[in-house]
């Protein structure tokens, strides 16, 4: 019995974890896929695109008769906010974070109705920023050093300097 036990156990536990690579959402008849690259896990600080796929279930939709508006914001404060003028948007996270995304379209002529999506877009990773090579952290007991070095010198050389005048 233990042995069947711990050969499910392996068999679950060894299936590899399988996220969605897209997500969708609707709003009346109006459906919105999103994929971000790469593989729907961006990295602050890198240029990402961000892909919509918009459908409606009357086939009426055109993203040319759409005056879409793409909004990203971070901490309730807007990041970007731009129409959308193709399928795709292009962007650079400034940091790790949850960003929400919102798409709003109105249709130019009439031929589809309003609708408003959002997304919530985590970001885990980030591009270190690169930092001068003398900055790095085993230099700076070294300067530190030389620092207090240099103003000793200067500190005695300016007492034995008044010791000299009088």
């Amino acid at each position: 019995m233990r042995i069947i036990l711990t050969f499910v156990l392996v068999c679950i536990f060894s299936i590899p974890y399988i996220s969605l690579a897209h997500v969708t959402t609707s709003d009346g008849s109006i459906r919105v896929t999103m994929h971000v690259s790469p593989d729907d896990d961006p990295v602050a600080r890198q240029n990402s695109d961000i892909f919509f796929i918009i459908s409606d279930d009357e086939s009426k939709f055109s993203l040319y008769e759409c005056e879409c508006l793409v909004t990203i914001s971070v901490k309730n404060k807007v990041y970007l906010s731009e129409l959308l003028t193709s399928s795709s948007a292009s962007i650079t996270f400034p940091s790790k974070g949850i960003y929400k995304i919102e798409l709003a379209g109105k249709p130019k002529n009439k031929s589809f109705s309003d609708f408003y999506v959002t997304f919530d877009l985590r970001i885990d990773k980030e591009i270190p920023i690169k930092i001068l090579p003398f900055l790095r952290s085993y230099y700076i007991p070294i300067l530190l050093l030389m620092v207090i070095l240099i103003l000793s010198y200067l500190l005695m050389w300016t007492k034995s300097d008044d010791k000299i005048r009088q």
